[in-house]
């Protein structure tokens, strides 16, 4: 049975769809300002050249000045840039590819080919930058035409006030937002001149002219629609201030606590008269026109009462108890701003376990890892290419190498750095089952430890190689000047006839006959039973 509807009581879509609560407004939620009611892109809400080169500078005097914020950061760049990336060249010729790393070496290693200023090598540049790129938000790297690097400050990529065209602060980008140009102030400009001209900045193309990149701007955008990088601390501006503040409060809270604190009581009536001058006195004038009287005090310093007065002497708890609670959950959320649990960013373990210390880390780790692939995409890989270009052009061996069919001298691989174990036995029986139970191989096992597998083998087989060849040489001068002892080489480096490790305690005396312990009576001893669980 269908029920008919009047159509004098229309129902409006308006009226039935769900909404979202969280798009109503409300008393009780905080008003913020700068959203756009249509939607808006990244680029909007850093609109403001000047507001944002003010939260770049915020930025960088939390980084030089707060207590927590410049080792917090040290943190981080240790982690993920640690010693360095190692390449891998992978071209399909193994002498090529000994050649193209041992060449990348000295290039990297050397500041005075690497810098153009001739100070840093490969290794401080990339710290470096990724250090500029949390703190101010990005970092632009210039290939130059001499085969050098030059790193230029963010604050100097700006747009000029009297261009039209589409640069977004110092970024000229087209219609689909690829980027064209970056422009560049001068070094000599002056930090309080206003960028008026465009002659003002130089402009450097981000691709040579056959269009290859020559420039690297290392940031990490949140949105497709962002030009520019802004610094990791913005979220925290407002927290690190305050826990600067506070700290600074309790400090000199307790520095005036420790000089003198005391309790003055007068009986009834009594004349107060003026008060003891207890050390220097200054007068302050206040911006309504009064003035103050400061008294510098010393510690030790002694109080004589009036007759009749009574001083008691006052000591509060400083800080008190809830403070501590307090700065921990501060420090909870600058680490959480910065991807660092709280025992990392204070470099102490003593409120956890190992289980607990192995978790905080490997959640920290998994943001690592996705830092040095960005570090890899942004930094390694493209100066990487732009280096062997040059190099392409430049030598004649690799020009003609290239042309060979089965080469591809753009292969290669980085390997980023690695963090050691936290309990290295367990960490490294977990390594080896994975290996022996085909859950990974070991060229991955090896590479998660920041090596290189075909760099392990050739080491192993080298010391191994010189270990045997001692150990030869030594086991035929003993038989030489004691031919009765009969010495094997494998015995001086613990090896059985089949090259598998023996016990030291096995090797005194020879192996019982079959069927038979070391006892006679068919028995294992401790010896054997130690033999037969390492084979």
């Amino acid at each position: 049975m269908r029920r008919n509807q009047s159509s004098s009581t229309p129902v409006l879509f308006e009226d039935i769809k769900a909404d979202y609560a969280a798009a109503k407004s409300s008393r009780f939620r905080r008003q913020r300002s700068g959203l756009a009611p249509t939607g808006a892109g990244a680029d909007y809400h850093y609109r403001s050249q000047a507001d944002y080169l003010n939260l770049m500078e915020l930025a960088r005097d939390m980084r030089r000045n707060d207590v927590i914020v410049g080792p917090a950061i040290d943190r981080v760049v240790n982690n993920v840039i640690g010693g360095g990336f190692k390449l891998d060249p992978q071209t399909g010729d193994p002498n090529l590819d000994q050649d193209l790393s041992a060449e990348w070496l000295d290039w990297a290693n050397d500041p005075e080919q690497c810098d153009v200023a001739g100070e840093a090598n490969l290794l401080k540049l990339a710290r470096t930058t990724f250090d500029a790129s949390i703190t101010d938000g990005d970092q632009i790297v210039l290939g130059l035409d001499r085969g050098s690097l030059q790193l230029v400050e963010a604050h100097r990529v700006r747009t000029p006030s009297n261009t039209s065209r589409n640069v977004i602060h110092g970024v000229l980008v087209d219609d689909y937002r690829r980027r064209l140009e970056y422009w560049v102030t001068k070094e000599d400009l002056n930090p309080f001149r206003a960028l008026k001209l465009v002659s003002d900045v130089e402009k450097y193309p981000v691709r040579d002219q056959d269009g290859h990149r020559q420039i690297f701007h290392i940031y990490d955008p949140k949105r497709c629609t962002q030009t520019r990088g802004v610094t990791a601390l913005a979220a925290a501006i407002d927290t690190l201030g305050f826990f600067e503040d506070l700290n600074f409060a309790k400090l000199v809270q307790a520095q005036h606590a420790s000089i003198f604190s005391i309790i003055h009581e007068f009986p009834e009536g009594m004349p107060t008269g003026s008060p003891a001058e207890l050390g220097p006195r200054t007068r302050e004038s206040l911006a309504g026109g009064s003035t103050r009287i400061l008294e510098g005090v010393t510690p030790g310093v002694r109080i004589v009462g009036e007759p009749g007065e009574k001083i008691t002497g006052f000591s509060p708890q400083i800080p008190n108890p809830e403070f501590f609670p307090h700065v921990k959950l501060i420090l909870t959320l600058i680490g959480i701003t910065l991807g660092l649990p709280r025992g990392l960013l204070l470099l102490d373990a003593s409120e956890t376990n190992y289980s607990g210390w192995r978790g905080s880390k490997g959640e920290a780790q998994v943001g690592w890892r996705w830092q040095q692939k960005w570090m890899v995409d942004r930094f390694y890989r493209p100066i990487y290419l732009w280096w062997l270009r040059r190099r392409i052009v430049d030598d004649q061996k690799l020009f003609r190498a290239a042309r060979r069919e089965g080469i591809n001298l753009l292969r290669h691989v980085w390997t980023p750095p690695a963090w050691p174990y936290v309990e290295p036995k367990k960490d490294a029986e977990a390594d080896d089952l994975r290996i022996r139970r085909n859950l990974s191989s070991p060229s991955r096992v090896v590479a998660e430890r920041g090596d290189e597998w075909s760099e392990v083998v050739k080491e192993k087989v080298r010391d191994y190689g010189l270990l045997i060849e001692a150990a030869i040489a030594q086991a035929s001068e003993l038989n030489k000047d004691h031919p009765e002892a009969m010495v094997d080489w494998r015995e001086l480096v613990g090896f059985d006839a089949k090259g598998r490790a023996v016990p030291t305690a096995s090797r005194s005396t020879p192996a019982p006959p079959a069927g038979t312990g070391r006892n006679g009576n068919g028995s294992s001893t401790g010896a054997n039973r130690l033999s037969a669980s390492v084979e």
